[in-house]
């Protein structure tokens, strides 16, 4: 039907219909494109504003991440100087020497610090390369960076408490080492004292024995007739037996028959046979030794 009326314009027309024609069909064709080219500008668009909001959330995640990282830092390093001071006190009220670990928490002090240090960096450079540009992020940061430098401050006042206080634990326990010698010398002089109040020292023999020992001499009587026999004056004390007078009370004997040449009174001592072993019986040992610790027997 409109090819029929088309047929009814002049033969001129229809060049200029078919002109118009054209036009329309490549203006239409250039709008499609337009639209084409904007959309895929504006899906590119909407790409970067995704990756630019990942970056941003990645961003924000590293940068809270390395801020908790920070506080439990300076967390554990308030733990660490509690525990210092609790053990420096333990430390100068002698309940036990804490130097050592007091020592070893300093160092660690010193290391969490070190990784602090680090952690601020790379918050600076973070928020230097990011697009994040939070006022309230970079004003933390600085916070941080403020109590970090306090913290170095405090730690160096730390060191060098403890160079003043290892002086002073090494000035008392060097006391106390001399204090100590002091105690062990006196117990040792006593001790001493003690054993040798407590020491004494017997000879057994026979008379010939005891002449060829330069312990006894023979004098008076006549053609050897009524001589006596008694201790010589600073006789020789080699080869006499040692004895605590505490603990000993018998001595065994070669015989019954028997002398004590050294001065003990009568009634502190006894001898004593039993099963063919003479004995000598010390029955007062304060009054037996209470004249002479040497004791000399001679063997009939």
């Amino acid at each position: 039907m409109g090819y029929l009326c088309f047929k009814q314009y002049p033969k001129g027309m229809h060049r200029i219909m078919w002109f118009l024609m054209v036009l329309f069909l490549a203006a239409g064709c250039r709008q499609k494109e337009a639209q084409e080219q904007e959309l895929q500008r504006l899906q590119q668009e909407n790409l970067q504003l995704q990756e630019a909001l990942s970056d941003r959330e990645e961003a924000l995640g590293r940068f809270f991440t390395t801020l908790n990282q920070i506080e439990d830092n300076l967390e554990a390093i308030r733990e660490r100087e509690n525990l210092i001071t609790r053990r420096a006190a333990e430390s100068l009220e002698g309940q036990q020497d804490q130097a050592g670990q007091i020592r070893e928490d300093i160092l660690r002090i010193g290391e969490l610090m070190r990784q602090n240090r680090v952690l601020i960096d790379r918050l600076n450079r973070d928020l230097s390369v990011s697009s994040l540009n939070l006022q309230e992020a970079g004003r933390t940061v600085e916070r941080l960076t403020r109590v970090i430098g306090d913290k170095e401050l405090e730690i160096q006042v730390l060191r060098e408490e403890m160079a003043r206080m290892s002086q002073e634990v090494d000035g008392l326990v060097a006391a106390m080492d001399t204090l100590a010698d002091r105690e062990r010398e006196k117990a040792q002089l006593i001790e001493e004292q003690t054993r040798a109040l407590n020491t004494a020292w017997f000879l057994v023999g026979s008379r010939q024995q005891l002449l060829e020992r330069d312990v006894i001499i023979r004098e008076g009587g006549f053609l050897g007739i009524g001589r006596t026999t008694r201790l010589k004056p600073g006789f020789d004390k080699e080869g006499f037996t040692r004895l605590d007078l505490t603990r000993t009370t018998r001595i065994m004997l070669p015989r019954e028959e028997v002398s004590l040449l050294s001065l003990h009174p009568e009634g502190s001592w006894a001898v004593e046979t039993k099963d063919g072993q003479a004995v000598l019986v010390i029955t007062d040992p304060e009054s037996f030794w209470s004249a002479t610790r040497y004791l000399v027997v001679e063997t009939r």
